[in-house]
């Protein structure tokens, strides 16, 4: 049996913010044009959350999440969530220079973007390289810098 996916599309200052949830929790949130206006109570406080973000009043996210992934790819997330708000790292200093393309390829099918601040991590030869565009990913490095 397919679990019910909810999914809310919406824009905030100009950029496209889709939200999925599924089974009760956040199971994506991008910056990509889609249908979807499903409301849920749930959708509806992370876009207050996600707002709040992109405003610059919050630096963290408390609502739940659900977060697939390999066990690399979760080594990959939690020390991307250990790189600090208003910062950045390099793909190769986050688990060693071995290792900065399968970081790189892990961080692209982050599935939780924001919540998991892949946009702090950057290339030594395109700091601006991201999923979304180098276009966001350099507003919300400025943001960050912004709102220390």
């Amino acid at each position: 049996m397919e679990a019910m996916v909810s999914r809310l599309f919406f824009r905030f200052q100009g950029l496209p913010v889709l939200l999925e949830e599924e089974e009760g929790f956040l199971s994506l949130l991008g910056f990509a044009e889609a249908e979807g206006r499903e409301a849920t109570p749930l959708l509806s406080r992370w876009k207050a959350e996600v707002e709040e973000y992109l405003s610059g009043l919050r630096k963290s996210f408390d609502l739940p999440y659900r977060l697939p992934g390999s066990a690399f790819a979760q080594r990959v997330y939690a020390a991307t969530l250990d790189v600090p708000y208003g910062q950045t790292a390099s793909y190769a200093s986050l688990l060693g220079r071995n290792f900065a393309r399968p970081v790189g390829t892990a961080l692209a099918k982050n599935p939780l973007a924001l919540v998991i601040p892949c946009h702090r991590i950057v290339g030594a030869n395109d700091p601006y390289l991201y999923r979304y565009g180098p276009e966001i990913k350099k507003r919300l490095l400025d943001l960050e810098r912004n709102h220390r």
